[in-house]
């Protein structure tokens, strides 16, 4: 919506310094199709606050291991979701690796 808007920053504590705020069009997020067992999907994010949404299809009780490799970010979270939306893993590393047993 058309307007100006202000972003509220509140230092914790008694915390000072300089803060540098950049503002930017966030892209929606970039999504793919990955196939179990394929090579890995090299995705991009071209801005700050831009997502990645590859989703896999599984049958039920299947187990898989999702493993990311970032390249120029030091920290990635993802989250693993059902089809429902719901859920399943929640993950934050540096290697972005998890075992996710027994999918419902």
């Amino acid at each position: 919506m058309d307007g100006t808007y202000e972003v509220f920053i509140n230092p914790s504590g008694t915390a000072t310094g300089i803060v540098t705020v950049d503002i930017h069009d966030v892209p929606p997020d970039v999504t793919t199709r990955l196939v179990v067992g394929a090579a890995g999907t090299p995705m991009v994010v071209t801005t700050p606050g831009q997502n990645l949404a590859p989703t896999f299809v599984v049958g039920a009780a299947t187990n898989v291991q999702c493993v990311s490799r970032p390249v120029g970010a030091t920290s990635i979270g993802y989250t693993v979701l059902s089809s429902s939306g719901a859920i399943l893993f929640p993950i934050t590393s540096r290697t972005g690796n998890r075992r996710a047993d027994d999918l419902p």
